[in-house]
């Protein structure tokens, strides 16, 4: 008999959590980012900038599984938040979503902030 590595996930297991403060709104993401989730968060980020707060930052600080499709997803964000004047950051230090992100050379376009306290700052200077 064959043991999967992992048990297969589905976008149930993908939770996505909005807070709200007088600084910034905050989409948090928990498990992966792929196409049964894509759809999910690029509605809800543009709810969420379409609400103008003051930033608006997507923590993918608990993503273990980023697609590219989930890096699309972001850069749509991204560019959205832009054109309705909404500053827009990601937060997250895990390898899984870090190494693609460099790789891909999305710094030029999309901040990605490696804490919270980093994030912090960074909406004090925005």
């Amino acid at each position: 008999m064959i043991t999967p590595l992992r048990p297969s996930r589905t976008a149930a297991d993908t939770r996505i959590e909005v807070t709200t403060t007088a600084d910034a709104t905050v989409v948090c993401v928990h498990g992966e980012v792929d196409l049964s989730i894509t759809d999910r968060l690029a509605a809800q980020l543009e709810i969420e900038t379409d609400l103008r707060p003051r930033a608006l930052l997507v923590d993918f600080d608990d993503v273990t599984f980023c697609s590219a499709r989930g890096f699309a997803t972001l850069l749509e964000a991204c560019a959205h938040a832009h054109e309705s004047g909404v500053p827009f950051a990601a937060v997250s230090a895990q390898r899984t979503v870090l190494r693609p992100f460099h790789q891909l050379s999305l710094g030029r376009v999309l901040h990605l902030l490696p804490t919270h306290e980093d994030a912090t700052r960074w909406l004090k200077e925005v």
